[in-house]
């Protein structure tokens, strides 16, 4: 089996069947060159930025596919790399490597999305006296007088939850947890709204 090349313009609807029977496929540049990542992946001349990407990403296990054999294999990305760069292993294809940058990303920086949101559930939870981390023995209870309130926080969090859903990103879509924990702060946000709290 031969790996797909697209041509400019690409569609949602020309990649649809690619990505949802899970076949390899290459983009043209014109479709990914506005891409943040396509920035700092390729030089200015549209080569790989091999240098780049083995500092950054070098050291991630990642889940190497040969597209001739469909044999897939865990190997450093680093050495994928060096394999490319020197023209060997062209037909290999590293698959979902995106949740391994998240894991490197989320250990690097100390948070991702999931442990900001995480955060915010939580802040959410502890206005409800019966779910405080304090009746856990976590922490003191904060006294109703010393909280915002609750309208100010709807004001402030509502905005936020709702335009993090419009980023373009999609985060919630590929961060491993995130969804649940965003599913869990609608649900706050709800009881806040219909006064439950």
């Amino acid at each position: 089996m031969t790996t797909a090349r697209l041509i400019s313009p690409v569609t949602y609807a020309d990649f649809a069947p690619y990505l949802l029977s899970n076949t390899p496929a290459l983009l043209p540049p014109s479709a990914t060159e506005d891409w943040p990542a396509y920035k700092l992946w390729f030089n200015q001349d549209r080569t790989v930025n091999y240098n780049y990407l083995r500092a950054q990403y070098g050291q991630l296990n990642v889940q190497a596919v040969d597209c001739g054999s469909w044999e897939a294999e865990q190997r450093e990305f680093g050495d994928v790399l060096d394999d490319w760069e020197r023209g060997v292993g062209e037909g290999v294809y590293v698959k979902e490597w995106e949740e391994c940058v998240g894991d490197l990303l989320e250990r690097s920086a100390g948070w991702n999305w999931a442990t900001f949101w995480s955060m915010i559930r939580l802040a959410l939870q502890s206005l409800d006296p019966e779910r405080s981390p304090a009746q856990s023995g976590g922490w003191p209870t904060t006294p109703a007088s010393a909280r915002p309130q609750i309208a100010f926080i709807m004001s402030q969090v509502t905005p936020l939850f709702e335009g993090f859903h419009l980023r373009v990103e999609n985060e919630r879509k590929w961060t491993r947890g995130l969804g649940e924990v965003l599913n869990d702060v609608k649900v706050e946000l709800e009881k806040l709204k219909a006064g439950k709290l």
